[in-house]
Order: structure tokens, then sequence, then C-alpha cells
């Protein structure tokens, strides 16, 4: 998937891969794959949030939107490409329109935990994995930046969320998990979602808003 570079809020990072499973075998077209559930890559991965690994064995995030738009982030959450992808020839291709990382990307059948390698047209290839995230990774209290402005943000057990700025609450309402990413209604705006890693073993984490409009960084407290 590109030099996928995907939001981190440090999933565990797959070892630089030294095989490759047999590539996933195109399909019939060469327009993007599309089914009931939205876009789907070369061997059928669905839209979501990505940890990436290097053969030098950096780690970054991608998120490939439904929407057919994607964004690749660093380990500190910077943007660092976005652009479209869609589905050529058997290959997951991606074309920037934020930084130069425009390719295509021949890609192995997933493992049982949805994990695969993509290799570039030129260059090392990369091992995938999906960033899967529950209910009971996101029930906590925050402290965050978002979009340059620091805030607190509690996620409650019963689905509720509270945004505070200065101790005043600014903005509340219901919040899920939707396909790996966790999405926030405040009833009056349209529901965003946000494409993010598991916080590390410091509750660091790195977020992006599904469109790549608005970025988080932050960590979530000690229960």
């Amino acid at each position: 998937m590109k030099k996928l570079t995907l939001i981190v809020l440090t999933a565990s990072a797959l070892a630089g891969c030294k095989q490759q499973t047999a590539p996933a075998p195109a399909p019939s077209e060469s327009t993007s794959t599309t089914t009931a559930a939205g876009l789907q890559s070369a061997n059928g991965s669905r839209a979501g949030a990505y940890a990436v690994t290097a053969k030098n064995g950096t780690v970054t995030t991608t998120a490939l939107n439904a929407d057919g738009t994607y964004t690749d982030s660093d380990a500190s959450g910077k943007v660092t490409s976005q652009g479209t992808w869609a589905v050529k020839e058997g290959k997951t291709c991606f074309t920037a329109t934020k930084g130069s990382d425009s390719g295509c990307y021949t890609e192995s059948v997933p493992g049982s935990d949805g994990s695969f390698t993509a290799t570039p047209d030129n260059g090392d290839p990369v091992t995938v994995k999906p960033i899967s995230l529950s209910a009971a990774d996101i029930v906590g209290t925050y402290d965050l930046i978002e979009d340059g402005k620091p805030q607190i943000t509690v996620a409650n057990a019963d689905g509720t969320f509270q945004d505070a700025i200065d101790g005043k609450v600014v903005e509340s309402g219901t919040w899920m998990v939707k396909s790996g990413e966790i999405c926030f209604d405040n009833k009056t705006d349209p529901v965003r979602c946000w494409t993010t890693t598991k916080p590390d073993a410091k509750g660091k984490f790195n977020s992006i808003s599904t469109d790549g409009k608005m970025t988080a960084q932050g960590t979530k407290r000690p229960a």
C-alpha cells in the first residue's frame, strides 16, 4: 500500500517481511473494486486504518477511506501524503495530491489476522496490518491536541462523550466504533469518524479524521 503511512496510535508493528505470499489474483475489472461494504483494495482488504512496516522497521499509518481518498502519517502523526486510491490492473494504486508517493502495489493474500505484504512496482515490500479497535480500547479520559487546540475528551462506557476546553464542556454526544474507526455524533453536525491506533505503553496516540481534514495527538490517562 504506498509507502504506507497511517496514523500511529501504536499498533504493534510487524517485522519486515522476508517472504511474500503469492499475489492475490487480479480482479476482472481494471477500475476500483466496489462492494456493498464500499471500496476494497486489490486483495479484497476493506477501507480502514493500517499499520505499515517498512524493511528498515519504520512503522507508519495509512488510512484508506471508503470515498477513495487516503492519508499517510508518520509515527508523530504528521501527514506525509494524501490523495486518492483505486484498483488498477490487479494492483492497488495511489495518486498523491500532497507528497510524492504515487505508485502501484501488488498485494499478497491476507493472512488470518488480515496482514499482508504490499510490493511496489519499484522498491522494497512493506508489511501491512489492519488496526483493529474495540469499544474497550476507547473508553477513558484523554488529554489531546486537536488541530493545535488542547482539550480533554472523555469517552464513557455508556457510549457518551464530552469535550472540554479550560474546564468548559464545548461538545457532547455519543460515540461508537465502526469499521475499525471511532465515530462521534454531537447530534448537530455530521458524524465525524477518526482513524486511530491503540495507545502505546505510555498512553500516547495519534489520530486523523477520515476526511483527512483534522488531526489529533495526545495521551490516554491511566484507568
